[in-house]
């Protein structure tokens, strides 16, 4: 709002910033506070590092060729794979020394993230910023334990449908199946079973 005032403050614990974890101040337009929001957390962890920011993005651009099959394209025109330590909370009173790694690329396609343990360089966390709408591939385990690769569809907003645009499938709007776990991307995630939210138990995907 116009002559409006936000203000946000960054938790820092020895130098280095927590993440998700800060203070917010709103001021109206006599520069009164009206709204403080966050709160403070005490990690009390250590702060020294076993990795090296090179060896965390090493780690990144290594989990993503293999995700492509070796033929990983990363994107440095957008910007370098870069790395930045942070401490990561786990719950409201554990917490990870980590690396905080953006890589992008075009192959598998993203503006990929991933959290390591600064310590041992572990995968804490990763995900995909980047938000389109179209056919991925991934895979399912069926009843019987075997795993099927399917096409999917993506949503902008990250939903994926069990949805093939490459095959007639009448009303697909209809279907409104789901995977349960919706991990399957282009990096070779895998995610099991899927149900329906729809009024439909079964559909005629033309498979």
């Amino acid at each position: 709002t116009s002559g409006r005032i936000h203000l946000l403050f960054q938790q820092m614990y020895n130098g280095i910033p927590i993440e998700n974890s800060g203070v917010g101040v709103n001021l109206d337009n006599g520069k009164n506070i009206y709204l403080i929001y966050g709160g403070k957390v005490t990690p009390n962890i250590d702060t020294t590092p076993l990795l090296t920011a090179d060896e965390a993005i090493k780690i990144a651009t290594d989990r993503l060729n293999k995700a492509a099959g070796g033929t990983a394209h990363l994107n440095t025109k957008i910007f370098k794979p870069r790395a930045e330590l942070v401490i990561y909370p786990l719950s409201e009173s554990s917490f990870e020394l980590a690396y905080y790694v953006k890589v992008s690329a075009s192959k598998p396609l993203g503006d990929w993230f991933y959290y390591f343990d600064a310590k041992d360089g572990h995968l804490i966390t990763m995900g995909n910023n980047l938000r389109y709408e179209g056919t991925i591939s991934g895979s399912g385990v069926m009843w019987n334990q075997s795993t099927v690769s399917v096409n999917l569809w993506q949503t902008t907003n990250g939903n994926i449908y069990l949805v093939d645009s490459s095959k007639s499938m009448g009303h697909v709007t209809q279907s409104n199946f789901v995977f349960a776990n919706s991990t399957a991307l282009d990096n070779g995630a895998t995610f099991n079973n899927f149900t329906s939210n729809g009024s439909i138990s079964a559909w005629n995907a033309n498979v």
